[in-house]
């Protein structure tokens, strides 16, 4: 994934693969500030930075890449649950 972002660097096409900070599921936005790491998300991917309350389950907070067409669906018919995409180099970092 790294190389084919910077193969495309190497040929000007910059744009294409976003950084983005992930983290895994985490019980707050500190601890998964404290675990993320930056990546680069696949060709036309957007950063995400969300929160979900699933049914029965603890609220969890995450960050990481997303197909487009994800960002208004995830969270559709979900009660707890947002979900923010962003279009520009580690722009998930942050809170809702």
């Amino acid at each position: 994934m790294i190389w084919q972002c910077q193969f495309r660097i190497t040929f000007h096409l910059l744009g294409e693969c976003l950084s983005c900070y992930e983290c895994p599921e985490s019980a707050s936005w500190s601890q998964c500030t404290n675990h993320q790491e930056a990546r680069y998300c696949e060709p036309g991917w957007r950063c995400v930075k969300m929160e979900e309350k699933p049914k029965g389950k603890p609220k969890y907070h995450r960050r990481t890449c997303s197909e487009e067409s994800v960002c208004s669906e995830f969270c559709k018919d979900k009660k707890h649950c947002e979900y923010h995409c962003c279009n520009n180099d580690l722009c998930n970092g942050g809170e809702i």
